[in-house]
């Protein structure tokens, strides 16, 4: 071995100069000197893998890195892939200096261990060289991590290299953090939340806790808003406290168990998780009896504390239906119009849209919500999935929330009927994990299938929203369900596809970002068809969800206008006083508003908004542009939204009635009015706001990092750089 004899490490390093030497007359790009210290640094680094020695380590590393900086400095002009290398080797050694230097004395590792990284991060300024310096940093963020056994972390910086990899479409370095992700994916979720490996010995978790906090808690104020709003004949209560009501017992829900066993408060949840292998499935079954054991309770609880109010309005009779049944307190029931079809699908498309959100939320590749958001989110789902999904057959999307207080109202006094009234089939297949086989390797094809799932999700919660207030006659559903169900909907669609392609949802967005270079023309197209595609897709998905609900309606007369007509549920229509030019006025004002909101936003110059608050951001806007300006013309200020639902109307019994409508005048205004208001509002963004940003400084040693981190920095060289393109947070 070199490192036990003197000599024969002298010898190598001999041999290693004069190899740099004789490749310095064959590379007259390079200086002696710079390829000289990269020989140098090589042998460092053969001498750093022989070694156990931390202070060793340390005294090799930091030489290494004097070494590989020198030649960083020197060649800065030098544009090849030799010098991107040098750039992601310079990253592991800098952090190796923090790391190995606060560990000689057997100190654990800690975060601040990587703040000489983050620094010179920010003092090289080489922009065009940022991804690969990222990637390098980001990967030997995972690994510090990793040594600790923060599995967690090293997975999150892990995919934060890949980010960067992917980016300068670097084909070693995306191989490399794949192989990465992958094996930490795995260990993240079978050691971390089923086994601990302690000194060679595999230890169980304590799934005791685990059951204990599954027991389910959101019964006790979802089933009682029902109760309150039954007993009291809508009194004091309505269809929008209980959606609400839901919503929030949810998020209190996951806060309360979250921390201990994740909060899915729902087997559906814990089989489906277990199925892509987030969850053991050992812990399966308790979770389940948690769950189930948690809504009998809720459900006793409940009975008890309105007895009197059940007294007083049935009199002691229970009943399953008729005008005083109270059954629906606890489980759900279907309408009778729907059928068992019906029924099922309403159930699999709400919970399969569930699931989605959730993932999409949770996942720490894509908008990176914090973790104190979560729940928050999670509930927002469930208020949106009642606000759209109700009027079938009561939106349970959980066997606990149903089965078990089903038993339990069929034991104090509802008898057999609450079975035999409905019964509910519920099945699950096991799904192997084969992510890596069907994985996409195309960017474009990536962000498009991103666009495709994020616009569907919008539209199956916007328009849905709309079908249940149409089709109830407004008895589960308003205006303001509505426009929330549209603002939930954005924010839902913008956590599902904002880390793959920015989440636009609508060709507006996407045309008005690539005309402020924003976005490259090449995706447009693209983006467009996966939005396009997407909104027709919901809009076949919410016709068949309800069908039933239509014939029921109308009549299986399929009408645009009048007191029966439902063309409205899909497409935009506009009053009957409301001109062609105040139609127009209206798209370019709202969406202009819409882009310059969002620009704001997205802007991390301006109020540095979060990345995980920027979807709950953008569904405010949506909100509140639907509570301003939805009168005349319904805000459709997205043409995918407007001209796909209305095309698959024309096909699907509607006829040509909605493109004739109001003699052909409306009808494209919904598709051109955005697109040139989306346009106005984000040259407006950038002529008063965006282009005015930050003063050039000078920088030297006596300048803080902190206030250098959000100015264009001007090194020494005389090259310019945003320096908020290296932000490690970016």
């Amino acid at each position: 071995m070199i490192m036990s004899n003197p000599a024969l490490r002298e010898e190598a390093y001999k041999d290693y100069i004069e190899t740099a030497e004789h490749y310095v007359d064959h590379l007259p790009a390079c200086r002696e000197t710079g390829l000289v210290f990269y020989i140098k640094y090589n042998f460092l680094c053969l001498e750093y893998e022989q070694t156990h020695e931390s202070k060793l380590k340390f005294i090799l590393f930091a030489t290494a890195e004097k070494a590989i900086d020198h030649f960083c400095r020197e060649y800065q002009t030098v544009a090849s892939d030799f010098y991107n290398i040098f750039f992601i080797k310079l990253a592991h050694l800098h952090l190796g200096i923090g790391v190995l230097g606060n560990n000689i004395d057997g100190v654990s590792i800690t975060r601040t261990d990587i703040e000489s990284a983050e620094e010179l991060l920010y003092r090289l300024n080489v922009g065009e060289l940022s991804d690969p310096w990222k990637w390098g940093l980001y990967i030997a963020k995972s690994k510090i991590f990793l040594i600790n056994k923060d599995f967690q972390n090293a997975l999150k910086y892990a995919y934060q290299a890949f980010k960067h990899a992917l980016k300068g479409n670097f084909k070693r370095e995306m191989m490399v953090t794949e192989e990465t992700i992958h094996t930490l994916s795995y260990r993240k979720y079978w050691i971390i939340n089923n086994l601990e490996e302690e000194n060679g010995n595999l230890e169980i978790d304590h799934w005791h806790l685990d059951l204990v906090y599954e027991i389910n808690y959101i019964m006790v104020f979802g089933d009682a808003s029902v109760a309150q709003a039954v007993l009291s004949r809508d009194g004091v209560g309505n269809h929008s406290s209980i959606h609400w009501a839901w919503g929030i017992a949810v998020t209190m829900g996951v806060y309360i168990s979250g921390g201990i066993s994740g909060g899915h408060l729902n087997p559906a949840v814990t089989v489906a998780l277990a199925c892509i292998k987030k969850v053991s499935w050992k812990k399966v079954p308790f979770y389940m009896f948690g769950q189930y054991l948690g809504s009998f309770v809720a459900s006793a609880v409940i009975y008890f504390v309105y007895y009197d109010a059940l007294n007083e309005y049935d009199g002691g009779t229970r009943m399953v239906s008729g005008p005083n049944a109270t059954a629906g307190i606890w489980s759900t029931y279907p309408q009778n119009f729907a059928s068992v079809a019906t029924c099922f699908g309403d159930q699999i498309l709400a919970t399969a849209m569930l699931l989605i959100c959730i993932l999409a939320i949770i996942d720490e590749r894509n908008m990176e919500t914090p973790k104190g958001l979560m729940p928050i989110s999670i509930g927002l789902i469930v208020t949106m999935i009642g606000m759209t999904y109700h009027f079938n057959c009561g939106y349970a999307i959980n066997p606990a929330r149903d089965l078990a207080p089903r038993i339990f109202t069929s034991i104090a006094g509802w008898g057999v009927g609450v079975f035999s009234a409905c019964v509910e089939l519920r099945n699950c297949n096991k799904m192997e994990a084969f992510a890596s086989k069907v994985r996409i390797r195309n960017n474009i094809i990536r962000e498009t299938f991103a666009e495709f799932l994020g616009t569907f999700t919008l539209i199956i919660f916007g328009d849905g929203s709309v079908a249940q207030a149409v089709l109830s006659r407004n008895t589960v559903g308003n205006h303001m369900s509505i426009h929330w169900s549209w603002g939930i909907g954005v924010t839902m669609g913008v956590y599902i596809a904002g880390g793959i392609s920015g989440g636009h949802l609508n060709p507006a967005v996407t045309v008005a970002l690539a005309c402020i270079k924003k976005v490259p023309w090449k995706k447009v197209p693209f983006y467009m068809i996966g939005q396009y595609l997407g909104a027709f897709v919901a809009s076949v998905t919410i016709y068949f969800v309800y069908y039933d609900a239509l014939n029921n309606f109308d009549g299986g007369n399929r009408m645009v206008s009048g007191p029966n007509g439902t063309a409205g549920i899909w497409a935009t229509y506009p009053q009957d006083f409301a001109s062609v030019a105040t139609c127009i006025g209206d798209q370019l004002l709202g969406t202009a508003m819409l882009l310059c909101c969002v620009l704001a936003v997205t802007d991390d110059r301006n109020m540095e908004t979060h990345k995980g608050l920027i979807p709950f951001s953008i569904g405010l806007i949506v909100v509140v542009i639907g509570m301003t300006y939805h009168f005349n013309c319904g805000y459709a200020i997205n043409p995918a939204r407007d001209l796909s639902p209305r095309i698959f109307t024309a096909i699907a019994g509607w006829g040509v009635e909605v493109f004739s409508y109001n003699d052909y005048k409306y009808f494209w205004i919904p598709v051109l009015g955005p697109h040139v208001g989306a346009i106005l509002g984000a040259f407006l963004y950038q002529f008063l706001i965006g282009f005015h940003w930050s003063e050039v400084v000078e920088i030297t040693s006596d300048i803080p990092i902190k206030e250098i981190k959000n100015t264009v920095v001007k090194e020494k060289t005389g090259h310019t750089y945003d320096n908020r393109s290296l932000s490690a947070d970016s």
